[in-house]
């Protein structure tokens, strides 16, 4: 296996510096200053491999002539390309987490039941704290199977919630929020206005 991918890096290797800036195999962005598709390696966001040769030593020749028109404009469409599908990408993922007033409506009545369930809760934990302090204890365990089912009624609402806020995009703590970030990586030192000009 070794053995093949040698002899295979030594054939692209030998047909490389065969190639001229001119042959359509060669990447004319990467030459330019970088290729696309190495913008999100490592990200779920990855472009996969290109599917023309990355040369070195094209990429020193075409920096050491006068710019050519064509690969400038080459690469400054690709680099429109993947900024127009990044921000499509980031207004359908803000569409997904726009709340319908229906949505609205089942938190406020989500949340508001689930208020009134520990309130309910609250109250009658207090109200059995308070005979037990008074010392009225048969009244007290007379009032623990009311506590049990307020108990029960609370965890209902507060799975409710949770179950609710899930289905909604939400996670129980956060909302979701989509990264509007469309800065490029650090490697990319063009100005992508200049397209506008070529």
């Amino acid at each position: 296996m070794a053995a093949e991918q040698r002899k295979l890096l030594e054939q692209l290797m030998v047909e490389s510096q065969r190639l001229s800036l001119n042959d359509p195999k060669v990447c004319r962005p990467f030459c330019v200053d970088f290729c696309v598709h190495e913008l999100f390696a490592g990200t779920k966001l990855v472009l996969g491999p290109c599917g023309r040769i990355h040369s070195e030593r094209l990429r020193s020749e075409y920096s050491s002539m006068d710019k050519i028109p064509a690969f400038e404009r080459e690469f400054y469409r690709q680099l429109d390309l993947v900024i127009a599908e990044r921000r499509e990408a980031i207004e359908a993922a803000a569409k997904k987490l726009e709340l319908t007033d229906d949505d609205l409506a089942q938190i406020e009545d989500a949340t508001r039941d689930l208020v009134e369930a520990e309130t309910e809760n609250e109250l009658l934990v207090d109200e059995i704290n308070e005979l037990a302090r008074c010392r009225v204890i048969a009244r007290a365990v007379t009032q623990i199977p009311a506590l049990a089912a307020a108990q029960r009624n609370l965890t209902t609402k507060q799975q409710a919630v949770k179950t609710l806020f899930e289905g909604l995009g939400f996670s129980a703590h956060q909302k979701l929020q989509v990264c509007t970030q469309t800065t490029l990586p650090a490697n990319c030192t063009r100005d992508t206005q200049k397209f506008k000009q070529l």
